[in-house]
């Protein structure tokens, strides 16, 4: 990234010399038109990065945004699940309170 950036700005640097000089008497237009050839080229290529960087970015946050919505199902399936569960255990008035650990407390330190 750094080398691309370093790159533009030395080419920028050259395309604004070769404009700068083509009202000079003795002005070189085929250096001219090169620079700026070769500025358009690095232009097109970088904006080619640019899309294709982009298209992976798509790819990437379609797939993040299936595996939300996959997680988001999963999560609803399991709620259902445990709706079920409690009304069976309600039902069948089956106590389940000897299984349930509780948290300690944290006690006060003696001073």
């Amino acid at each position: 990234m750094n080398a691309n950036i370093n790159n533009a700005a030395k080419l920028l640097s050259e395309l604004d010399v070769a404009l700068e000089s083509i009202n000079e008497p003795d002005c070189d237009m085929l250096q001219v038109a090169n620079t700026v050839s070769r500025a358009c080229r690095f232009l097109v290529s970088t904006l080619d990065l640019a899309e294709k960087q982009a298209e992976e970015l798509r790819e990437e946050r379609d797939d993040c945004q299936r595996i939300i919505e996959a997680l988001v199902e999963q999560n609803n399936t399991l709620q259902v699940d445990l709706q079920i569960i409690l009304e069976f255990l309600k039902e069948n008035k089956i106590d389940i309170s000897y299984a349930v650990k509780k948290t300690p407390q944290k006690q006060k330190p003696n001073k």
